[in-house]
């Protein structure tokens, strides 16, 4: 213990063994958990997406799923939804580039261009993809929300956390905390509408999802 002013520290509190407690505790509380949050977004899923009304639509949302989803939703079963809304911004932004690189290629397009293209983010490629009648306003907001919380998120910047998530004044160490509160399943469900009017967009050109 040292004393610092008037007030005394004990560094005993953040000894190593305590910090693996501390996470060890933590996921065994999540993992109680997380069947129930992934069979939230299956019954979701399930009522948006009904087999009986159009398989093959079906079966492209879950492809895209495969392809698009597992890892945002790994880490939202077990609290991390911060974590997972900078994957599924990353996700966006990967899809929204390619998609804009694909409108401008042209047998002489430049390699200026395309570095230029591949620096956009995903906001400005769906404000772009959105002007070419791809995307929608819709997909536009949900470009700005995702920005807004990755932002958040990646830079622990508590001034870019949604007011309705606030409840009083906070610092960069409260942001994974106040972040795991956001509802992702809508984000996702979002994210996999977006995805999907790219993909029909260019499927006569390139059936790929990768």
């Amino acid at each position: 213990m040292i004393q610092d002013s008037n007030k005394e520290v004990d560094f005993q509190v953040f000894a190593i063994e305590n910090i693996i407690a501390e996470i060890v505790t933590y996921l065994e509380n999540v993992l109680s958990k997380t069947k129930q949050k992934l069979k939230e977004f299956i019954e979701i899923f399930n009522k948006k997406y009904p087999i009986k009304d159009n398989p093959r639509k079906r079966g492209e949302y879950e492809a895209l799923t495969w392809v698009m989803m597992k890892e945002p939703l790994i880490l939202h079963a077990i609290g991390m939804n911060g974590s997972a809304v900078i994957e599924l911004y990353s996700v966006l932004e990967r899809f929204a580039v390619r998609e804009v690189e694909n409108i401008v290629k042209t047998p002489k397009k430049s390699s200026t261009l395309s570095k230029t293209i591949e620096r956009y983010n995903l906001v400005r490629s769906t404000r772009i993809l959105k002007e070419c009648g791809i995307l929608e306003n819709s997909d536009l907001q949900l470009a700005n929300n995702l920005s807004r919380l990755r932002n958040a998120a990646a830079h622990k910047n508590p001034k870019k956390i949604p007011n309705i998530l606030k409840s009083e004044d906070l610092s960069w160490l409260d942001v994974t905390n106040v972040l795991s509160k956001v509802n992702c399943v809508p984000l996702m469900m979002e994210s996999l509408n977006f995805v999907y009017k790219l993909y029909k967009y260019s499927q006569p050109k390139n059936n790929s999802l990768q």
